[in-house]
């Protein structure tokens, strides 16, 4: 029997925080497509969006330290971890969406989604289309079912397969970040021209401008573009204590580098943004970005909950547990809200920004801390009481 492991608070920590950026990422957005360019609002609201853009890439890598630490060790049931993820990441996505969708069509009345439809919300739950964040749920889910591959891939263990794997994985996702559209083309139409009993649904598909740019939106839902996280987290999650002494024992290397590569990352992409230059290199610039960022912001969270644990880890724990329903319902409170100020003619983006996002983060934060309290407090009841009927039942076959 494996020992057992402790906590790993400093995670749920962390993605409580990204969990945080996203909702100010998309709070932000809207000033960052309306204030003139280089003003000093658009300049502040653009470089505060291009800091904390490693978030979606820290909840991959979190998901895959999480997850490996947890199964390093143990047997693995391939169907029974499919069926888990269902349940715990994918069964509350597809409810979120249907709320989206009836709060849309039947709340707000919003002409782009018209009538209620099955179809169009069976296309919402299988696309993630209906609102921004839920591209993630759509990139865990290819992970998780790859997951045999992981765990054949985690078997290499030498320093220099590591490596190799590393630099693999970091090129894949560099290049399907710059020709995803392009390859996914190309297969589409290879596809096009295989026989089949049927009418081959690609048959004809070419690799045209309008395609192209429609296969383009896919780029961010495919988990090759998100691969080096991935591969980063999976390593660590397999050698926690050891790999995390050795991130540590990195800080001024790794603070180096996230202070070059944000400064690059901001300047360059406002200067995109204003139409200035454009770079072609930028999907690389953004990947290194975030990994040295996700680094660095994690040896900032070990410290951080090192000194908030002295405190006591309640908190800790309900905010924690709490961070994925933030996640999928935060963008739901923001266009509710941005919708009510427009017809109450609040026309300062301003305004509308900062009274947004009180009620953002205070109606999220609230509401989703106290249903996972609730949630769990209910489960702990049921354990409590199965135990409890199950040591009763062991008393009465004593004495049959």
């Amino acid at each position: 029997m494996s020992a057992v492991k402790r906590k790993i608070t400093e995670i749920s920590v962390y993605e409580f925080f990204i969990c945080m950026f996203v909702i100010t990422i998309h709070l932000l957005s809207e000033g960052v497509d309306v204030f003139t360019k280089w003003s000093a609002a658009s300049v502040i609201f653009s470089t505060l969006t291009r800091l904390i853009s490693f978030a979606v890439p820290g909840f991959i890598f979190t998901s895959a330290i999480k997850l490996f630490y947890k199964y390093s060790d143990r047997k693995f049931n391939y169907f029974k971890f499919l069926l888990g993820r269902f349940l715990k990441v994918y069964v509350p996505y597809a409810i979120t969406v249907c709320i989206y969708y009836l709060v849309f069509v039947f709340g707000l009345k919003l002409d782009e989604y018209g009538s209620f439809k099955l179809s169009t919300l069976g296309g919402y739950i299988w696309s993630g289309n209906i609102s921004a964040q839920f591209y993630f749920v759509i990139l865990i889910v290819q992970f998780y079912l790859l997951m045999p591959l992981w765990r054949l891939v985690g078997r290499l263990k030498s320093n220099v397969g590591i490596i190799v794997i590393f630099a693999i994985s970091l090129i894949l996702t560099v290049l399907s970040r710059m020709y995803f559209p392009q390859a996914a083309a190309a297969v589409m139409e290879w596809a096009g021209g295989i026989r089949l009993p049927f009418e081959n649904p690609l048959h004809g598909f070419g690799a045209s401008a309008e395609n192209l740019q429609s296969l383009s939106a896919y780029t961010n839902k495919s988990f090759t573009s998100y691969l080096v996280f991935w591969i980063c987290g999976m390593y660590i999650g397999m050698n926690y204590d050891s790999l995390s002494e050795r991130i540590k024992s990195a800080a001024p290397i790794i603070f180096t580098g996230w202070l070059i590569f944000s400064v690059a990352h901001c300047i360059l992409s406002y200067l995109r943004l204003c139409g200035v230059s454009k770079y072609s290199l930028e999907p690389l610039l953004v990947v290194l970005f975030c990994i040295f960022a996700i680094f660095g912001f994690y040896i900032y969270i070990c410290h951080l909950t090192t000194n908030l644990e002295k405190m006591g880890r309640g908190f800790l724990m309900s905010i924690a547990g709490a961070s994925y329903e933030i996640y999928l319902i935060h963008c739901l409170v923001i266009t509710v809200v941005t919708y009510y100020l427009k017809e109450a003619d609040v026309e300062s983006v301003m305004t509308r920004f900062w009274i947004t996002a009180g009620i953002t983060y205070l109606f999220s934060i609230i509401f989703c801390v106290l249903e996972s309290t609730l949630y769990t407090n209910l489960k702990l009841k049921y354990r409590r009481r199965s135990a409890a009927n199950a040591r009763k039942s062991a008393r009465r076959k004593r004495y049959l």
